[in-house]
């Protein structure tokens, strides 16, 4: 779980320095500097908490998923799902 939000982080983060990104830049800040925040505090997170962290704020962690014209949108869905159970 961790390697997938720290891949979707950079992912977007290199997005939105490239400024390809067509979501809204300024949520899209908040949300990598939550989570990069979060991986600071939490080097290594356990299982559980990274879990309960990313349902919490599944919004913020949708918002950093690939659009729906993306080739990789539904496998990072799915795992995404897989991971958090939603």
């Amino acid at each position: 779980m961790k390697e997938f939000v720290k891949k979707l982080v950079k992912m977007r983060t290199a997005m939105v320095n490239r400024n390809v990104s067509k979501k809204n830049q300024m949520k899209v800040c908040q949300a990598i500097r939550k989570f990069k925040t979060y991986f600071e505090f939490y080097p290594n997170p356990k299982a559980e908490s990274l879990k309960k962290y990313c349902q919490k704020h599944i919004d913020d962690l949708l918002l950093l998923m690939p659009g729906k014209g993306h080739p990789a949108h539904d496998k990072y869905f799915q795992e995404l799902n897989q991971y958090i159970k939603l």
